[in-house]
């Protein structure tokens, strides 16, 4: 994650703004404003809207538009918790192949690293508004 974690300081890219910016309105709202669920559910992309990036990205409101690293740094946890749940997938696997115990966690863990650090990763963590691909992964595992 240390290979990502010095691009977050990166400011808001392609259509971070265009996707965002509704958070303005939504600032210093609580969770139980009208505001706030117009936000989570009042988006326009895909079939559903995205109401769990949107809401993840609501609880953040009052980080926007001043600071991209805080958006990203969630986008980098939930990377993070995604690899961990690709070691842990790598390392049923494992199982399942009869491998040795000591053999097994280096395959899984070896594998969940190439996985965490392909620099296919880098626009899903510092896009901010592909959060919602972090977040299909993690439901994915």
């Amino acid at each position: 994650m240390f290979f990502f974690a010095r691009a977050v300081h990166s400011p808001f890219l392609f259509d971070d703004s265009q996707n965002l910016d509704a958070l303005a309105h939504i600032r210093g709202e609580s969770v139980f404003s009208p505001g706030f669920w117009e936000f989570v559910l009042g988006g326009n992309a895909g079939p559903t809207g995205r109401p769990v990036s949107l809401f993840s990205f609501a609880l953040q409101a009052d980080s926007w538009p001043y600071s991209p690293a805080a958006f990203k740094s969630v986008n980098l946890i939930i990377h993070g918790l995604d690899a961990s749940l690709v070691y842990l997938i790598c390392l049923q696997l494992t199982k399942v192949m009869k491998l040795e115990e000591s053999d097994a966690w280096k395959i899984a863990l070896f594998t969940s690293l190439i996985w965490a650090l392909h620099p296919v990763h880098s626009t899903v963590i510092l896009y901010t508004v592909q959060r919602m691909a972090l977040l299909s992964n993690f439901s994915y595992c």
